[in-house]
Formats: structure tokens, sequence, C-alpha cells
């Protein structure tokens, strides 16, 4: 696996659910940056990270810092769906002032 900035343009998403509003995402990762890059097959398909790719969008960015797997077709589809299955919903604390 490596990581390396790939142009969001290039990046295939195929049949996803929808997302919602990535405006607090977005302004997270304009503070601290992008702690997590999103994670693509050799082939440039979105694994893991919609949210995060939909809120680097929203500020403009046109490359995004990615992890490239080495995953077949089927590989792929176990570990997006682990990705949005297992992980556990966040409540988010209010807002600091």
């Amino acid at each position: 696996m490596k990581t390396k900035l790939v142009p969001i343009s290039k990046i295939l998403l195929g049949a996803r659910r929808a997302v919602g509003n990535v405006s607090d995402l977005a302004e997270s990762i304009a503070s601290v940056g992008l702690l997590h890059p999103v994670v693509l097959t050799e082939g440039l398909r979105l694994v893991a990270g919609l949210h995060r790719l939909r809120a680097c969008q929203a500020l403009g960015w046109t490359e995004i810092p990615a992890t490239v797997v080495p995953l077949k077709k089927i590989e792929a589809e176990i570990a997006e769906l682990d990705e949005n299955l297992v992980r556990s919903e966040v409540t988010l604390p209010a807002k600091v002032s």
C-alpha cells in the first residue's frame, strides 16, 4: 500500500449511497487537515472515504491524499461494506466558542 495525491476527477465512484451535509467535516479538514486519506483500488475506485472526498471537493480541492490498495473487485466490495457497516456513528460535541 502507498499513499499519494490523486486528482479527484480521476476517482471512480460507482453506485453509492447518498451523502448528507459535509460542511462540518469540511470545516474540520480546513482547520486541521485531512487526517485519514481516502482508500482507492489501484484502478482508482473509491473503497472508503466518500464523505471525506465530498468535503474536500466542497473546499475546492482538485487532488486528495489516497491510500492505494491492491484489491480485486470482490475484495474492494467487501472492504467497502465493512467500512460502512462496522463504523460507529459518533455524536459530535457542541461547538466551542
